[in-house]
């Protein structure tokens, strides 16, 4: 039952970060994360091709197995991040918008300059 359950969440997670392609608000990355730990959890099989893809040795390897992250990949994640946040608040152009998303903004610097390591390029 629980292989299942964890395969349906990581449909419904696949699902949300394809459709956060088109619209700004919706985060991408943090479902196909989600997408990438039930789908880990739902088959031991597809959990090991998944971490020998490329794309996964690339961006996520280090910062799963040691929370660190270069100083390079750092800045890229947040401007893309800023760039995203920005872009939603001035399309949905909403007074909460205006301060949810400094407030978020400054969360995600704090936890990625503060909290998550910095290795050597």
């Amino acid at each position: 039952m629980g292989k299942i359950f964890f395969g349906a969440l990581a449909l419904v997670c696949f699902g949300l970060g394809t459709v956060g392609m088109v619209m700004p608000m919706l985060p991408t990355v943090p479902f196909y994360l989600l997408t990438v730990y039930f789908a880990a959890r739902s088959s031991s099989r597809l959990h090991a091709r998944l971490v020998r893809t490329r794309f996964y040795r690339r961006h996520l390897d280090d910062f799963v197995q040691h929370r660190r992250m270069t100083m390079r990949r750092k800045i890229i994640v947040m401007a893309m991040v800023f760039v995203s946040m920005l872009t939603s608040m001035l399309i949905i152009n909403h007074v909460a918008m205006y301060v949810v998303v400094p407030l978020l903004l400054v969360f995600k610097a704090w936890f990625f300059f503060l909290r998550v390591k910095t290795t050597p390029a």
